[in-house]
Formats: structure tokens, sequence, C-alpha cells
């Protein structure tokens, strides 16, 4: 159920947390690197970064949020509808057929291969 997925997407946003992302997105900031780079256009690290409009209105550079915990709120946010997004998007698909992962990984593995090997010639 999407409760469930949303549920695991957002324990999971804050384990990345807690695990150090905030430390990690700043030193690749001090290092030079922005949002303008493809590796930090990805979520989970463009939300840290704020942009700071120069004279005639552009970007003139960004700056790191000091807002954590809205950070994390977005970052979580954002995988929420990226997953939305990926589910409609298989949904269009005729005969794609869903596999409850629950709470074991072994197990939906296991469901997974089962189907593939029906796919073998």
């Amino acid at each position: 159920p999407r409760e469930e997925l949303y549920r695991r997407i957002d324990a999971r946003c804050a384990a990345m947390f807690q695990q150090g992302l905030p430390g990690e997105v700043s030193k690749l900031y001090e290092a030079g690197y922005t949002p303008a780079d493809p590796g930090l256009r990805a979520i989970g690290y463009r939300e840290f970064f704020v942009e700071e409009l120069g004279e005639n209105g552009g970007v003139s550079k960004y700056r790191l949020s000091q807002d954590i915990a809205g950070v994390q709120a977005l970052v979580a946010q954002n995988s929420r509808r990226y997953a939305k997004r990926q589910i409609t998007f298989f949904s269009g698909i005729p005969g794609v057929k869903w596999i409850e992962a629950g709470g074991d990984e072994n197990d939906a593995a296991g469901k997974i291969a089962g189907e593939m090997s029906c796919l073998a010639v």
C-alpha cells in the first residue's frame, strides 16, 4: 500500500540524515560543487542549496540551507513525489506485475526471481 511505501521513504530519508548526509553535502559545497553539477541535481542533494539572486535577478551563487529539518522534510516530500511518478508510469504499462516487497528483502527477491524464471527461454 502507498502508506507503507511513504512510511518507508520517510524512514530512509531520516536514516540518510542520521548517517551524515548533511556533512557530506557540506564537504561537497566546500570543494566547490553546486547544484549545477550532475551528481548534485539528484533528490537528496539539491534540496540543501539555496539560490541567492544577483543584481539583475539571475542566480549569482548558492549557499547551504541552515534549516536541516526543513531540508529533510523537503527531501522526503520530493522522494514521495518521485515514487508516485514511478507508480503512475509503471501502472500505464500493460502486463506489469506488482510484487509486494513487505519487510523481507530476500522474500521479495525470491518472488522476483521466480517471475523472471518464467521469462527465460
